[in-house]
Order: C-alpha cells, then structure tokens, then sequence
C-alpha cells in the first residue's frame, strides 16, 4: 500500500464512525439503542466499532 492515508476502507471507516456518532447525537434516538449490522468485510468494521463505542 503506497498511501494508507488514502486507501478506501480508511474513508469506510470513518464513515461508519461517524454515522453511529451522528445516530446516537440524533434528539428522537437512544444512543444506548443503536445497532449496526454487515456482512462479509463489514464484520470487521462492526467488531472495531462495538469496541470504540462501548
């Protein structure tokens, strides 16, 4: 990998990241209630999310 500051899955990341920061901030929304769900190389991005939003 030449860039990792520019690889894809960096930007995927943060995109998961932020949907989550931005659902559980939502007024109508419990963030304690918020799930997220994948498959294939999204079970990655899901195990790292449960641990940085524990």
């Amino acid at each position: 990998m030449l860039d990792p500051g520019g690889h894809y899955y960096r930007r995927v990341f943060t995109d998961a990241v932020r949907a989550v920061g931005v659902a559980r901030g939502h007024p109508a929304v419990d963030p304690g209630r918020v799930a997220v769900h994948g498959m294939s190389q999204d079970v990655r991005r899901i195990r790292w999310l449960r641990e940085h939003w524990s």
